[in-house]
């Protein structure tokens, strides 16, 4: 009977909107008082901490984008592919040749 009246009165909603319903932030907004700032185009607040939607942003407002690392290859480790590269078109040339040589 109490549930019912608490219910009809709207306080289950009450306590629903001030304990258990997830507070959020503007757009744009983050932090446990929706202080700090959240670029709303890169980031989304989840929990009070701006979380950018991509790796290729950073920083703790998503608006910083993390530059492109296009050399990450050691130059040995591509000496050697080169390297290998070389030899497996040698030996593929080599079996042309000799499959040539000895067709008949």
């Amino acid at each position: 009977q109490w549930m019912y009246l608490a219910t009809q009165n709207g306080t289950v909603d009450e306590l629903y909107e001030t304990y258990f319903e997830k507070q959020s932030c503007p757009l744009g907004r983050t932090g446990a008082d929706c202080e700090l700032p959240c670029d709303p185009n890169n980031g989304n607040d989840v929990g009070g901490i701006c979380v950018c939607r991509s790796v290729r942003y950073q920083g703790v407002d998503c608006s910083e984008i993390v530059p492109e690392e296009t050399h990450l290859i050691p130059v040995a480790l591509k000496g050697l592919a080169y390297g290998l590269l070389g030899v497996s078109a040698i030996i593929m040339i080599g079996c042309v040749v000799w499959l040539y040589l000895y067709r008949h």
